[in-house]
C-alpha cells in the first residue's frame, strides 16, 4: 500500500475528521497528543496536514524524536524526492552542539536554521516545521 492510500484510509476516521475540523475552524493554538507510539504521530499529522489549509509547527520532546518524526512525515507526504526549493516540510535544528557551551556552534545547523527562516519569509503557502525545545 502506498503512503497516499494509507493516509486516505486513515482520513476516513471520525476522530480525524473532528480534529481536522477543529484545526481548520480555530484561529490557531496548541494541541497536545499523548499515548501514541512509533510512526502513529506522523501518520496523524500527515493526514491532518493534507486536509488543512494552515501551516504547522511540531515541537517534539528531543532531537532524536524530532528527526524520526521529520523523516516519517517527509516520506508520508511524498516530499523525500523533491528538491529543497519545492519542499514544504523543514527541520529546524538547534544551533549549538552542547547545551551549556554556547561558544561551540554547529555551522551546518546554523545554515539549516537560516534556510528555514528564509523560506518562511518568502513562501506564501502552508509550511510545516518540525523542531525540539533545544
Amino acid at each position: 500500500m502506498k503512503p497516499e492510500q494509507f493516509i486516505q484510509h486513515f482520513a476516513k476516521s471520525e476522530n480525524i475528521a473532528q480534529l481536522t475540523a477543529f484545526i481548520n475552524e480555530s484561529g490557531g493554538g496548541a494541541i497536545a497528543l499523548q499515548g501514541m507510539a512509533g510512526s502513529a504521530p506522523a501518520v496523524l499529522a500527515a493526514t491532518v496536514i493534507r486536509q488543512s489549509r494552515k501551516s504547522f509547527l511540531f515541537v517534539l520532546s528531543e532531537r532524536e524524536s524530532a528527526a524520526y518524526f521529520f523523516n516519517d512525515l517527509e516520506n508520508l507526504m511524498g516530499e523525500r524526492d523533491l528538491s529543497y526549493e519545492n519542499r514544504n516540510i523543514f527541520l529546524f535544528p538547534a544551533s549549538f552542539k552542547k547545551p551549556y557551551e554556547v561558544t561551540e556552534t554547529d555551522n551546518a545547523n546554523v545554515l539549516l536554521r537560516s534556510e528555514v527562516v528564509n523560506r518562511l519569509v518568502s513562501q506564501g503557502n502552508k509550511t510545516i516545521i518540525v523542531t525540539y525545545p533545544e
